[in-house]
């Protein structure tokens, strides 16, 4: 299943990352550690994300992976503003 959370929602991810693999699709951010697509595990609870609002990866590739059988799919289409509360 593919699923978009909120900003509030990627917030509370970030600050408490328990069992999720985030995969960013933008540039590098600091304290965020992405993971490789090779290395997902289908049942893994993934969070695709970018902080460039220009940027649609994030639901395309949700989209791809959902369609290859992976089971826990979020994403998320941020913007600039939103690195303000992931650097702190």
């Amino acid at each position: 299943m593919m699923y978009e959370i909120s900003k509030e929602a990627f917030k509370q991810r970030v600050e408490n990352p328990l069992n999720f693999a985030f995969v960013n699709t933008s540039e590098s951010i600091e304290g965020i550690e992405s993971t490789e697509i090779s290395s997902l595990k289908k049942d893994q609870n993934i969070l695709i994300f970018s902080l460039d609002c220009q940027n649609r990866e994030p639901s395309k590739l949700a989209n791809k992976l959902e369609s290859e059988g992976f089971e826990f799919v979020y994403f998320y289409e941020g913007s600039v503003e939103d690195k303000a509360f992931v650097l702190k």
